[in-house]
């Protein structure tokens, strides 16, 4: 089923489409981001294509250029597309499931709570009570929970 590209997304996705296709080196790549352009542009991208999308709204995202370029209004509607997006809707359900795992300590006392560094850019958030330890890793693809104990 194709992703439908709203209206206010569209302007500032195809402008930043352009610039970055323009600037691949890569000619497999620039003609995979200029495919990609043009499906935006008609306002339906297709699943061949919704991994690509997925990559430069992550990175046009975290990176602040959106709402420099274009104002935090675009922003939130190119989030809310990245959300759509496969990768997005992955980090929804991760979230989803360390919101689940959390809802087990209500009730409880705290009695650890820990950060520790995994990998470089990856940390790990112990939570500790007498019946419950439940362990998140936190890095820039999203919240994941790590290792949850009951009992």
């Amino acid at each position: 089923m194709p992703l439908t590209i709203p209206e206010a997304a569209r302007e500032p996705l195809v402008q930043e489409l352009e610039n970055f296709a323009a600037s691949m080196p890569d000619p497999r790549a620039r003609d995979l981001y200029r495919r990609l352009l043009e499906a935006v542009a008609t306002g339906e991208v297709d699943e061949t294509l919704d991994e690509p999308l997925g990559r430069f709204l992550e990175v046009a995202l975290q990176t602040g250029r959106i709402r420099q370029r274009h104002g935090p209004h675009e922003e939130k509607a190119l989030r809310a597309l990245y959300h759509q997006t496969q990768r997005g809707r992955q980090i929804l359900e991760a979230i989803q499931q360390a919101n689940e795992a959390l809802r087990a300590l209500q009730g409880h006392t705290l009695r650890e709570l820990t950060f520790t560094p995994h990998n470089p850019g990856a940390y790990r958030l112990t939570l500790g009570t007498d019946q419950v330890r439940l362990t998140l890793e936190i890095n820039a693809q999203g919240v994941w929970v790590e290792n949850l104990v009951v009992g």
